[in-house]
Formats: structure tokens, sequence, C-alpha cells
């Protein structure tokens, strides 16, 4: 939905009507009697399991661009053996 400019007011209060229902579903799903173990399951699996791959993939290529973005930097103080250890300690973070 497009938000218009005339009225300001109208659209925060539209926005904050829209969060308030947002926030009770949510309190209503964590509280609800009924809860799918079976459905938890799969979540956590589709999440961790299966989302692995795309976690190892962009670790990789940040790993790389940080290696040769520090080279650059510590070759200028010759500093070249420090780029390892400075890249392995920001992955870990």
């Amino acid at each position: 939905m497009g938000r218009s400019a005339d009225n300001p007011l109208k659209d925060a209060f539209t926005s904050l009507g829209r969060v308030t229902v947002l926030f009770l579903d949510t309190m209503r799903s964590i509280f609800a009697k009924r809860f799918r173990v079976r459905d938890l399951v799969e979540q956590l699996h589709f999440i961790g399991v299966k989302s692995q791959s795309v976690v190892l993939l962009t670790g990789a290529f940040t790993g790389m661009v940080m290696c040769a973005q520090f080279y650059i930097q510590f070759h200028k103080v010759k500093m070249d053996s420090a780029v390892m250890s400075v890249v392995s300690v920001a992955m870990a973070r």
C-alpha cells in the first residue's frame, strides 16, 4: 500500500495499528494451548541444517574479501603476516 504524503498523522496511526495487530497476533500464537512439536522440529531443521550451505558460502566470500582488503592495507605498513590472524579473529566473532 502506498503512503500518502498529505496526511502523515494518518499514516503514523495506520502503521501503529498494523504493528499492534501484529504484536497481538504474535502473543496469541505464543500462548496458544496447542503446541506442535513436529512443526517446531521441522522448522528448526529447515533453519539450521538446510541453510548451512548458504551460511558457509557467505562466510567464505566474506573471508576472501576481508583477506584481500586487509592484505592491501597491511602490505603498505609491512604487516603481511598478520592478515590471517586478523581475519580469523574477525570471522570468529
